[in-house]
């Protein structure tokens, strides 16, 4: 049982790009407002991104994270796969010896996600309460509709039948989850006096005093087999780098019709080939862009006047002015767009992303072009279909206004409920201000 006396202490556990630790830099920020304790623990660059009042543990260096951007390979995903879980391997004993030192003994909640194993390994060795965050849905269970983890795998899960998608999910285990992530997983547990799992990883993931859905149920409806699950919509979060657009791009913005946003991604480094061929599509349409990539290196050279290169751009700014948004389907990309109900052009490469892919383009507010197939001709195909389209521009207007935009200020009064604090009232009243 967790002390109401005192402020909760949350400790939170982050890996990943940008668009995996923002949402827990809001959840730390939002149970700091409401006067409780959040320690981030992550990699040093996203010390800049810490909220006001929240503390920032560095844990390892930099350079392992570009070690996991690197091996990172669009055309093969499986295999990026397992060289990032060699590098988060690598680092979970540095976040859990890092966690160690904050407990607070009957006052501490232990809050992670999918990506990160550390904080729920952590929270096992210690007894403590734990969170469990998706940030998207592929990751969850469920035999009524299975995630597309795969492009490979597409002609087999297309039946959506609960009886072959539960025998399905068995073989996921089998022949993908036991060898690239039940295994090292398993040694970890061992090194922390922990039993080997005892079900699937898929079903271990979601084992967790409360499991949270940061994402819209118009994006991934709530299905049969969520029983536990709650649901609370996308974590938008205006943190401190965010800012104003800044004077070039407003002025690039001002010169001429609206541009197209290109981003491969800040957890890509391997781009070139992607920011090539759409310089040549902008070329070849005669249309202005907006390329979006902290790595100068995958950005090709003398760029024309018509395509504007920047590091950095914060999103909810900026995508009511573009176009169009080409991306590489991350949950956080996919979720700003959806907001700002701008037509998107994904080229999905791993990990989620196609799933993400896929629900948005069953929305209609988006298309799906595959590394392979990102050719030049293709894209100027799917570019003109989405460029001044007044139905589609309407009908991604009619999704944003569906799309819930209070998802952290919810998930923060579950994460504060389900420790039974005293100060829920206080909770209650700082939703309902944020809200209106």
């Amino acid at each position: 049982m967790i002390s109401t006396k005192a402020p909760t202490t949350y400790l939170i556990a982050t890996a990943g790009s940008h668009g995996d630790v923002l949402p827990f830099m809001a959840l730390a920020d939002g149970l700091s407002k409401l006067g409780h304790h959040a320690i981030i623990y992550g990699t040093p660059l996203f010390a800049q991104f810490t909220p006001k009042g929240v503390r920032f543990v560095p844990v390892g260096d930099n350079e392992l994270y570009h070690q996991a951007l690197s091996a990172l390979n669009d055309n093969h995903p499986l295999s990026s796969i397992r060289k990032i879980v060699a590098v988060i391997t690598d680092i979970i004993p540095l976040i859990i010896n890092a966690m160690s030192k904050d407990i607070i003994p009957n006052n501490t909640v232990v809050i992670g996600g999918v990506m990160n194993p550390a904080p729920h390994l952590f929270a096992e060795k210690y007894h403590l309460p734990f969170v469990n965050v998706h940030l998207s849905p592929l990751a969850i269970y469920s035999v009524h509709r299975m995630g597309r983890a795969l492009p490979i795998l597409d002609n087999l899960t297309q039946w959506q039948n609960p009886t072959l998608n539960r025998l399905f999910w068995r073989w996921v285990d089998w022949a993908v989850f036991r060898p690239n992530f039940t295994k090292p997983i398993n040694r970890l547990r061992a090194d922390y006096g922990l039993a080997p799992l005892a079900v699937p990883m898929i079903q271990w993931v979601n084992q967790a005093d409360l499991v949270l859905g940061l994402f819209d149920e118009h994006f991934a409806p709530r299905q049969p087999d969520w029983a536990d699950i709650e649901v609370v919509g996308f974590p938008f979060y205006e943190h401190q780098q965010s800012g104003e657009l800044s004077t070039k791009i407003m002025n690039f913005l001002q010169e001429g019709d609206k541009p197209v946003l290109f981003c491969a991604g800040t957890a890509t480094a391997n781009a070139q080939q992607f920011f090539a061929t759409s310089r040549l599509v902008c070329e070849k349409m005669g249309i202005r862009a907006i390329f979006v990539s902290h790595i100068k290196e995958q950005l090709p050279t003398n760029l024309p006047n018509s395509i504007l290169a920047v590091d950095y751009v914060a999103y909810e700014q900026i995508l009511p002015k573009v176009a169009v948004f080409v991306h590489h389907g991350g949950i956080g990309n996919t979720a700003v767009a959806l907001k700002s109900g701008v037509p998107q052009l994904i080229r999905p490469c791993a990990f989620d992303q196609f799933d993400n892919a896929s629900r948005a383009v069953s929305l209609g507010v988006a298309v799906e072009i595959l590394p392979k197939a990102y050719q030049v001709d293709t894209i100027i195909k799917a570019l003109k279909n989405l460029i001044n389209n007044q139905s589609l521009s309407h009908h991604c207007q009619s999704i944003a206004q569906q799309i819930t935009p209070t998802g952290i200020e919810q998930a923060c009064l579950k994460i504060i409920k389900m420790g039974k604090h005293n100060d829920i009232d206080k909770a209650s009243d700082y939703l309902d201000n944020n809200t209106k």
